[in-house]
């Protein structure tokens, strides 16, 4: 494969992922990289007149129209001509750098543009795909893929490919001028040059892809070692094990510095060899002109080509290197290919207006549900038919892994379900509208996400500040109970709670959670195991405030302790995704077995 073929190929899939207003944008920088190229070779082609007439004064009486212009100037005189020229040649020479300097500028910005879009248009992306794409794959693969991979592709192949359009310009047109002046030269210049090139291109252009895999690789798990380190330190500090993740990090960041250092190596040590080629081929068509007899008059000719080469070594080195780069920075690209094409064939539905309305007035239905997990053999939801009506509170209890957890996802419509229906008032839950649905609920999990912000941020999560009501934030507050210890902190509601909320107790973290899940109002909460991290008084209290909010709302309860759930309106039993039991504490305790022997080991934990 040559290079052009090898850019060719490249360009294309690069231009296929590229966000409409980054592609917009490519044909102004290739106009800007073709104006560019016009003036740098025009900067080198004007020191031939200004040498020619310098060496040979009397060539301005040769030409008619010349001396024409010169009269129609106000310049007279061999020494005014000469001085003219040199300005003339210095300014086409500073047009040149300037216009050349606007190119960088301009594809700068543009790159920095199409980065911010690729990026933003991936992360809005992942947050819209469903949640099984979640839980397939971890954060660390994503935080690369938005960090790394974007870099790659935008910093690395995209600035390379725009290095080629833009030097590749430049070196065509300067080629072009060499041509025209002597053909010979020209073709020397591109063999000796470009042979030198290609050679060095095709030895290790395969090697460059092997790095760039690797390099992928070692990002991912220097991304992922980094993140597990940090997020857990406490445990790492208890057991000791610093060193040990200390050790993988080091090893993991090794791998990638060495395949980064090898790249840069590829790329620049071929011109150290390319120069010597180079210069030697200037020496030659100097002794070239000497051994003709044409002496001083070849010394306009020779400046024009010491300069070119001088142009055109940078420019193939250039080449060359973008070329070796785009080779590097292949995988990456390849890995965010995949990630757009997930995202662009997603149905999401960004925009809450257009969501379709769903109201909530009589009852969740599930119906013959069945739902299994992607890589699992087994259902995790075995045919459940289940009627929730409103403002009830039903507690769901079993065994690990006997799908409870799982049931509440699928009325959150975070799944859908591989057979059967959950209807609301009759309407059977979509992806049409279950951004609706999920307007309506509100959701409280055993470990509270907090972000390192204030309270007020953090109960209104996700919104901007300007549109956060601060009167629905006070009154959730109030309804989970959390206002009185939030009015006792320093600076009450604006009070920062560090990262994962670190600056509160379990307890606090719970009700800020409950309080979050009130903000918007909603007509059904969802607790998923949410006081089985705290203790017997906490959760007393946690359970109090989930007591008072249960006569306006429809409450789901999962429990590991079946004390949480005893004064639920219902409680329903599931084992192997089946329900197996359904009705009041007391009903199960007389009719169900395997409830009364749950109940039995619940307060052996307790005792």
């Amino acid at each position: 494969m040559s290079i052009v073929s090898g850019v060719i190929e490249p360009f294309s899939r690069l231009y296929k992922i590229l966000p409409v207003p980054s592609k917009r944008g490519l044909a102004f920088v290739v106009l800007i990289s073709l104006v560019a190229s016009i003036f740098e070779t025009a900067s080198v082609a004007s020191i031939l007149p200004f040498m020619a007439i310098v060496m040979d004064p009397t060539i301005l009486t040769k030409y008619q129209w010349l001396e024409s212009l010169l009269k129609f100037l106000g310049i007279e005189g061999q020494q005014a001509a000469i001085i003219a020229a040199g300005g003339l040649t210095v300014a086409v020479l500073a047009i040149g750098n300037a216009v050349t300097a606007s190119n960088l500028w301009v594809q700068t910005r543009y790159l920095a543009s199409a980065r911010r879009h690729l990026a933003t248009e991936l992360f809005s992306g992942y947050l819209y795909l469903p949640y099984s794409f979640h839980i397939q794959r971890d954060t660390s693969s994503l935080g690369r893929v938005l960090g790394g991979d974007v870099e790659s592709a935008v910093g690395g192949f995209l600035a390379s490919l725009l290095g080629v359009v833009s030097k590749g310009l430049s070196g065509l047109v300067l080629i072009s001028l060499i041509v025209a002046i002597d053909p010979v030269v020209a073709l020397g210049t591109v063999m000796v040059l470009g042979c030198g090139y290609m050679m060095v291109y095709r030895l290790i252009r395969v090697r460059q892809v092997r790095l760039g895999a690797k390099m992928v690789e070692a990002s991912t798990i220097v991304g992922r070692t980094a993140l597990e380190g940090l997020s857990g330190i406490k445990e790492l500090r208890v057991l000791g094990r610093e060193n040990a993740s200390t050790v993988e990090y080091n090893r993991s960041m090794t791998e990638l510095m060495n395949t980064q250092a090898s790249n840069s190596l590829a790329s620049a040590m071929p011109r150290y060899v390319i120069e010597v080629f180079a210069y030697a081929g200037i020496v030659a068509v100097t002794l070239a002109f000497v051994l003709k007899g044409q002496g001083m008059s070849a010394i306009p000719s020779l400046a024009l080509y010491a300069l070119a080469g001088n142009r055109l070594v940078p420019i193939f080195q250039q080449l060359f290197a973008a070329a070796i780069t785009i080779k590097y920075h292949t995988k990456a690209v390849e890995s965010l290919e995949a990630d757009l094409a997930t995202v662009r064939s997603a149905q999401t539905e960004a925009d809450d207006e257009q969501a379709v309305a769903l109201s909530f007035k009589t009852e969740i239905q599930l119906t013959d549900l069945s739902f299994k997990y992607p890589t699992a053999e087994r259902l995790a939801l075995n045919k459940l038919t289940l009627t929730i009506p409103q403002n009830q509170s039903i507690g769901l209890v079993g065994r690990t892994g006997s799908g409870k957890t799982t049931l509440a996802d699928v009325i959150l419509g975070l799944y859908p379900p591989a057979s059967g229906t959950i209807a609301i008032d009759g309407v059977e839950l979509t992806e049409q509208n279950e951004r609706a649905w999920r307007k309506r609920v509100g959701y409280v999990p055993q470990a509270v996400f907090l972000t390192n912000a204030s309270i007020e941020k953090n109960i209104a999560l996700g919104i901007p500040d300007h549109e956060i009501d601060h009167e629905a934030v006070h009154r959730a507050a109030q309804m989970a109970q959390a206002e009185e210890f939030i009015n006792q902190l320093p600076d009450g509601y604006g009070t920062v709670v560090g990262e994962r909320g670190v600056k509160l107790s379990g307890g606090q973290r719970q009700r800020l959670g409950i309080a979050r899940a009130l903000y918007h109002n909603p007509d059904v909460l969802v607790f998923d195991e949410a006081t089985s991290a705290l203790d017997g008084m906490t959760e007393d209290a946690v359970m109090q405030a989930v007591q008072d909010l249960s006569q306006e709302r429809t409450m789901i309860l999962i429990a590991h302790r079946l004390r949480t759930v005893q004064a639920c309106d219902r409680i329903v039993m599931l084992d192997s995704g089946c329900i197996v039991a359904d009705g009041t504490y007391q009903d199960l305790m007389a009719t169900s077995d395997l409830f009364k022997r749950l109940a039995g080991n619940a307060l052996t934990d307790v005792e």
